[in-house]
This record gives structure tokens, C-alpha cells and sequence, in this order.
């Protein structure tokens, strides 16, 4: 279960069977990711695409540089 900031509830749900992880959001389940046979990671991207990257931080590096088209943010304090 997860509240946003506004009180508004959604959840991850595990679908045993195909070995994801899902988002609730007002009853649609939206695929996050799930674990390949083969130990990679399928990940599905905002804009639906999907991509299969290794469960390390080179996976997790690979999906950010994806889902923000390849663009580093930085901000001073």
C-alpha cells in the first residue's frame, strides 16, 4: 500500500504466475516489471516500451537513463 502526499491510496501487487510486479491504480494494474527466466529484469517504461537489463546497478542505471531520455537534473542548495 502506498499514500500519496494527498491521501489518495494505491498498491504493488505481485502476480505470481507471470513473476511481476504491478501498480493498482484505481483498479487497472499497470506492469512495473518482472524477473526473465534467464535472471535479467524486464522493465516496462512510462511510455510502454520494455527493456531487459541485468538486477545490478548497471540494470538500475540503464532504466533511469531511459525513463529520462538520457538527462541528469542538478540543482544547488
Amino acid at each position: 500500500e502506498i499514500t500519496s502526499p494527498d491521501g489518495e491510496v494505491s498498491y504493488l501487487v505481485y502476480n505470481k504466475k507471470e513473476k511481476s510486479w504491478n501498480y493498482k491504480d484505481n483498479g487497472a494494474l499497470k506492469e512495473l516489471f518482472r524477473f526473465n527466466d534467464d535472471g535479467t529484469i524486464q522493465a516496462t517504461l512510462p511510455n510502454g516500451k520494455k527493456m531487459n537489463v541485468t538486477p545490478d546497478q548497471a540494470g538500475l542505471y540503464q532504466v533511469r537513463m531511459a525513463v529520462n531520455d538520457g538527462v541528469f537534473f542538478a540543482s544547488r542548495k
